[in-house]
């Protein structure tokens, strides 16, 4: 049988020191276990000295301790809740101000320390997979301001509505409007090797569409509503219109207003008529001048629908069709606008195509996909009302969605607390204080005199 004598791990170590323990001799242990006999004589002299055994890492002397590195961990995941979540080159950088301070700028030859580069950030996550590498969303700086008072509030009625009207998820709709085209991101696709530069086109219209949406807590979808810009439209672009029940009309660059809004209020109380829903229902909408304005509470309020509105700039996190609807929509969208340049090679869309490929993204995205409606105002706790929901969408913005206390140690602090603290230590210091008391004569008279160490003549 052939020992490896580098290969063992702390149970073999110990199960080799039983053994001799036991009677057998550190030789014998030694040459039927992977334990070298050296190894044996020290851990057993330091088991009997220290009362444990202490595991050394193999290799060279690390860079920074574990307690050093953890507190990079900890640096990490304070920066995510703080909403500055850093990546490898902000990483490598401080760890380079601290592997400074500790071996200094140069060795005692002169020569500049190597830089912790790549290698190290590598196996440093591989010691920490509590860290792992996300996209970060980009979130405008008001949207990071939603108040914990406003979500209470939304909570509160939307849950009194509920109750004071015995609400059934049928009864409960969300709206919102989304543009027709999906934002243009980069994707990764297949390249020959040493390309330096890849390219794709895409097809993109030189006008604006918008598409009005509402669904309900029961997955129901009511008929979009194409809002294109302009006062006139052509025949065949209006024939387009795949969905029953699905309309157009015309807006100042193609942008929603509060004419357009009470146009849809009635196009959706037809709906809920074909639907044979109760009135009157709560329909959540996000807080824009063009929904609440009185003249549009006025004709809502005669067609038996209560509006809700969101809090400010809340809704990527309370709006249902943003949470779980509208992503499969664009996604349907950009496949079938993909398809259309591969075929024809066009770069170009007409209206006639774009009210087209809105219809059937609609169709196949949200009409046929009801359960995305359903996970949205449940995720969200809008139906039935939770607010343990709405306070787990309120934790997942307001701490950057980091998990567990990891980055909430009382260490971290504000850069402007750290530097006004050492300012205030090493900058903004006074002088000594002057001392009052006399100080001892350190001269001696010698005008007329003699004067030695002995003797003053």
């Amino acid at each position: 049988m052939v020992i490896h004598r580098s290969c063992y791990n702390k149970e073999d170590l110990e199960e080799a020191l039983d053994r001799a323990y036991e009677g057998e001799t550190f030789a014998a242990v030694a040459r039927s276990s992977s334990v070298p006999l050296r190894t044996l004589f020290k851990k057993s002299k330091e088991l009997q000295t220290t009362g444990e055994i202490t595991e050394l890492r193999r290799g060279p002397k690390p860079a920074l301790s574990h307690e050093q590195e953890a507190d990079v961990v900890a640096w990490v995941a304070g920066m995510q809740r703080a909403g500055f979540p850093v990546g490898p080159a902000r990483v490598l950088e401080r760890v380079n101000k601290i592997y400074e301070r500790l071996h200094g700028a140069t060795t005692r030859t002169g020569t500049r320390f190597q830089p912790l580069s790549k290698g190290w950030y590598r196996r440093f996550l591989g010691r920490h997979p509590v860290l792992v590498m996300r996209t970060a969303q980009k979130i405008a700086r008001v949207r990071n301001m939603v108040e914990m008072d406003a979500v209470r509030s939304l909570f509160h009625a939307i849950a009194k509505r509920v109750v004071e009207l015995k609400l059934s998820a049928d009864r409960v709709f969300n709206m919102d409007e989304t543009s027709f085209m999906p934002k243009g991101t980069s994707c990764k696709v297949l390249a020959l090797k040493g390309s330096t530069n890849v390219w794709s086109k895409e097809t993109r219209p030189n006008f604006h569409m918008t598409v009005v949406a509402a669904v309900s807590a029961a997955g129901a979808a009511i008929p979009p509503l194409i809002i294109v810009p302009g006062k006139r439209i052509n025949k065949k672009d209006k024939a387009a219109l795949s969905i029953e029940g699905a309309c157009v009309t015309g807006a100042p660059k193609g942008f929603s207003n509060g004419v357009v809004f009470r146009l849809w209020l009635t196009m959706f109380a037809t709906q809920l008529e074909k639907l044979k829903v109760a009135l009157p229902i709560v329909l959540v909408l996000d807080n824009s001048s063009t929904h609440l304005d009185l003249e549009s509470i006025g004709e809502a309020h005669d067609l038996g629908i209560l509006l809700l509105a969101l809090p400010l700039n809340a809704t990527h996190m309370y709006q249902a069709l943003d949470v779980a609807v509208f992503k499969p929509f664009k996604g349907d969208v950009k496949d079938a606008l993909q398809a259309k340049l591969l075929s024809t090679a066009d770069t170009t869309l007409s209206k006639k195509d774009a009210i087209q490929i809105a219809c059937s993204a609609y169709q196949s995205a949200i009409i046929d996909r009801p359960d995305n409606a359903i996970s949205g105002f449940r995720c969200t706790g809008l139906f039935p009302p939770s607010f343990v929901k709405m306070a787990q969408r309120y934790s997942v913005y307001s701490n950057g969605g980091a998990s567990g206390n990891i980055g909430t140690e009382a260490w971290l602090k504000r850069q402007r607390e750290h530097v006004q603290q050492e300012a205030r230590v090493e900058i903004l210091t006074l002088p000594a204080p002057d001392s009052t008391s006399k100080k001892a004569r350190v001269t001696v008279d010698i005008a007329g005199k003699l004067v030695c160490n002995e003797v003053t003549v």
